[in-house]
């Protein structure tokens, strides 16, 4: 295997991904979110290897989970386990939505775990 340096990598295969993120509250001790306006960013997706998806609880391991390595910086949020952040950040990708579960920082640039959305809230469908 070929290792390259992360920054020419990130400039060369770089494309344009669509993501907008949920920004919540607590209203009345019911979570609420709205979608703000979707926005482009500049990165590089790759499915998530074994080693990324063995941090993910294991039902979030079957529905698949994407590596985003961008200079952007993207949001996430648990909202059962008391995170403090309030917004969360969504990737269009494949004609399918991303949730982004976790990140790193490396060389610079910040590399996201993302796992396949799925919207089982029955009030928001």
């Amino acid at each position: 295997m070929i290792s390259l340096p992360l920054h020419p990598v990130l400039n060369l295969f770089a494309s344009r991904i669509s993501v907008y993120d949920l920004v919540g509250e607590r209203v009345a001790g019911r979570w609420q979110q709205t979608a703000e306006p979707e926005r482009s960013i500049s990165g590089v997706i790759q499915p998530a290897d074994e080693r990324a998806l063995s941090l993910l609880p294991e039902g979030d391991r079957s529905g698949g989970a994407l590596l985003i390595h961008t200079h952007a910086r993207l949001s996430w949020y648990d909202v059962e386990q008391g995170a403090t952040s309030n917004r969360q950040t969504l990737v269009r990708y494949d004609g399918s939505l991303w949730r982004v579960v976790n990140s790193a920082r490396l060389a610079g640039i910040w590399r996201y775990l993302a796992i396949r959305y799925v919207n089982n809230d029955p009030d928001h469908p």
